[in-house]
């Protein structure tokens, strides 16, 4: 089975998110930030309180600074990631990460192939099938995927039809 589609700056960084979004050691690490800063700073608010009994600007600063964390560090560190990852993609000429694709299925192998290079997995080494409602993920690695949008498919039954097949050869069918 052989689809063609094009991948975008907007299609990469969708993948680069829902990475973000949905790894365990990235949420892990994106849970241990958010909470150590406003457990620190409300020690400190609370440690000024006591030393100087009663309000004062360094403990009020500290609690403020605890709670604005608390509430916007997510939407802060979520921008962040997709202003990096959008810079990242245009350093370079990125050739062979966007653009015109094909993409081959077969008992063996899954094959890309665009105008400057050809990568080539067999089955035993794909991680995973991430299917959402935009795309599907085939991850050949822990932090790389084959990007597939749906509108590679031109109709359900054609991309239900491809990730059965994937499944299949897969071995999980």
């Amino acid at each position: 089975m052989i689809i063609e589609y094009e991948i975008t700056e907007n299609d990469y960084l969708f993948f680069n998110m829902y990475h973000f979004e949905n790894s365990k050691t990235v949420k892990n690490t994106f849970a241990l930030i958010r909470f150590i800063f406003p457990i620190i700073f409300l020690f400190l608010s609370l440690r000024s309180w006591i030393n100087f009994e009663g309000l004062n600007p360094v403990s009020i600063f500290a609690f403020v600074f605890a709670c604005v964390w608390l509430i916007f560090f997510p939407k802060w560190m979520k921008k962040s990631v997709e202003n990096r990852t959008r810079k990242i993609i245009r350093e370079g000429n990125n050739k062979g990460l966007l653009g015109k694709k094909k993409l081959e299925i077969n008992e063996d192998y899954i094959i890309e192939t665009d105008q400057n290079a050809e990568s080539k997995h067999k089955w035993n080494v794909i991680e995973k099938v991430v299917n959402t409602q935009d795309y599907i993920f085939i991850y050949a690695s822990a932090v790389s995927a084959y990007i597939i949008p749906i509108n590679a498919f031109k109709s359900k039954e054609e991309r239900d039809n491809f990730l059965h097949r994937v499944n299949i050869f897969r071995g999980l069918e």
